[in-house]
């Protein structure tokens, strides 16, 4: 069940960003499941994305060996979220 109020942080590709945070995660994920095996990268991609921004993502799925990932469409909550910020 999605958060009904989720938080949401802008990031980038930059050192600190988004490797960080999903290395944050996978942690997190191991610590609660006793392996990273089951943690699921979601992306979604805004009207602002380009190519480049797909590839960096694909490289951070590969870098960090994601094993489950998802590339989901953008929807009208997802974009009504995102103009908040």
């Amino acid at each position: 069940m999605p958060e009904s109020n989720p938080v949401i942080k802008q990031t980038s590709f930059s050192p600190g960003g988004i490797r960080d945070i999903i290395l944050k995660k996978k942690k997190e994920v191991k610590n609660i499941k006793g392996s990273s095996d089951d943690f699921v990268l979601i992306t979604t991609s805004t009207d602002g994305s380009n190519f480049q921004n797909f590839v960096d993502i694909i490289d951070e799925v590969t870098v960090n060996n994601i094993n489950h990932y998802y590339l989901d469409e953008i929807t009208n909550a997802d974009k009504k979220s995102f103009s908040k910020n």
